[in-house]
């Protein structure tokens, strides 16, 4: 996995022709003011989109692309992972495979977020890219599901203890 990390998105972009250093170097300045990643100031700026970013990471890092729209999500697979961590680094668990979690990811270069679901999930991660819309949409779609069911779950066990409270004065 360290190797997907040797190159930076800036230099990649560069490589791939989508930028220059002239507008890597404008943005670069613009970043140290504001608490966004690169490749959204980049895609802001209008230098980028983010099927350019996608493409050049699935290219020069040799990682798929997934359509979330179109893949099936393992709610196994989710289960494993917390809500919090999903929507902080963007990213939704899609397929366990054996000792491997596969990621879809809005950005497979963010190491904290690898870290993170490897010592969450204690697998190891196989990320694949994904548009960050599409995380979100079905972050709030699995992860509201697990809510509604842990709600009706909490709902069951307080009426069973209701219940049984209820019998035993009688």
């Amino acid at each position: 996995m360290a190797e997907l990390y040797k190159k930076k998105l800036g230099e990649m972009l560069i490589d791939g022709g989508y930028i220059s250093n002239e507008q890597l170097n404008k943005t670069l300045i613009i970043q140290k003011k504001s608490d966004k990643k690169l490749g959204e100031l980049l895609i802001e700026e209008g230098f980028v989109t983010e099927d350019d970013i996608i493409n050049v990471l699935k290219d020069q890092l040799g990682l798929s692309y997934v359509d979330l729209d179109k893949e099936e999500i393992e709610t196994d697979a989710v289960n494993l992972l917390s809500e919090s961590i999903a929507r902080r680094h963007c990213l939704i668990p899609i397929k366990i495979d054996g000792e491997n979690i596969i990621i879809a990811m809005e950005d497979p270069l963010n190491i904290f977020a690898v870290d993170d679901v490897t010592i969450y999930t204690g697998k190891i991660v196989k990320p694949v890219i994904s548009k960050g819309f599409l995380i979100k949409k079905y972050i709030d779609k699995y992860y509201s599901r697990q809510k509604a069911i842990k709600a009706a779950e909490d709902y069951i066990k307080e009426y069973s203890k209701e219940n049984k409270i209820e019998k035993s004065s009688l």
